[in-house]
């Protein structure tokens, strides 16, 4: 299991609510504890006090680690190492230092900037799961990060960056296709243009498929609904990504990220992105 508070690639913190809920909760428990223990003789904390005391301590100083809370930390653990070196200490010694904590977390939290996401958020952000399918993951282990990526974006509403991504997995598509039907690689920047890569694949296809007749069933089918698909995507999505004046929707982006996710998954069961098996 990643750790909460792991650093992603240009990426904040991850937080998640239940430890803040927890830090919260146990800071309170602290205070309720300081109560219990003013009943010792003298006002002094009695030895079990000292005992539920540095337990509540040790949890607090687990969530406030997950939290990347430093500060708060480095405070609870001051005062966990003193109710355990002290030996004669007196509630009101402790209370003062416990109101000082609960003070220092929510002085701490302001300087954070958190993102609550929804269900639906978290699972894009954070899925275990690979978000074009295990085949996919399989076929296209290159693109892997880039579909991480659009999946990310959309989760935190940057639908433009999301289609940016999206789109370009389909680039490793339309590599395959081609090396399954032995095209070449473009060795040349100019040639690795969309319009000059779907044009070399158009010519391979009807290399292969002269006639309408070969493409209406098996592999000339396929890479003729694949064409289709590839060159409906060029002009109103892919082309106009590229241009800075281009801004998607969140809907938009969905769409994008649904219908990329389709084509590749019907790909990735035909052939790898070495375009094996060979048409």
């Amino acid at each position: 299991m990643i750790h909460p508070t792991q650093l992603l690639p240009g990426r904040t913190l991850r937080f998640y609510a239940k430890p803040f809920i927890e830090a919260s909760e146990l800071i309170g428990q602290l205070v309720l504890a300081v109560i219990v223990a003013a009943q010792g003789q003298d006002g002094a904390l009695p030895a079990e006090g000292k005992e539920v005391l540095i337990c509540k301590l040790n949890l607090l100083i687990e969530q406030l680690d997950i939290l990347g809370l430093d500060l708060t930390k480095l405070s609870a653990q001051r005062l966990r190492d003193y109710v355990s070196n002290e030996e004669h200490i007196t509630v009101k010694q402790i209370s003062l230092h416990v109101l000082q904590l609960r003070d220092r977390l929510p002085d701490q939290l302001e300087s954070s900037y958190l993102l609550s996401l929804t269900a639906r958020e978290r699972e894009l952000f954070d899925s275990a799961a690979p978000h074009y399918g295990e085949q996919v993951s399989i076929a296209f282990s290159s693109i892997v990060y880039e579909i991480d990526e659009a999946a990310k974006c959309l989760a935190l509403g940057r639908s433009t960056a999301c289609a940016f991504h999206s789109i370009r997995c389909l680039e490793a598509g339309i590599r395959a296709l081609s090396r399954c039907l032995q095209i070449p690689d473009p060795t040349r920047a100019s040639d690795r243009s969309w319009q000059k890569l779907l044009s070399n694949l158009k010519c391979g296809i009807d290399g292969k498929w002269p006639t309408n007749s070969d493409r209406l069933s098996g592999d000339g089918e396929f890479f003729d609904n694949a064409y289709a698909a590839l060159a409906a995507i060029q002009n109103p999505w892919r082309n106009a990504t590229m241009h800075l004046d281009q801004k998607y929707t969140e809907d938009e982006a969905r769409h994008i990220f649904d219908m990329v996710r389709s084509f590749m998954k019907k790909l990735a069961y035909r052939c790898d992105e070495d375009g094996k098996p060979y048409a």
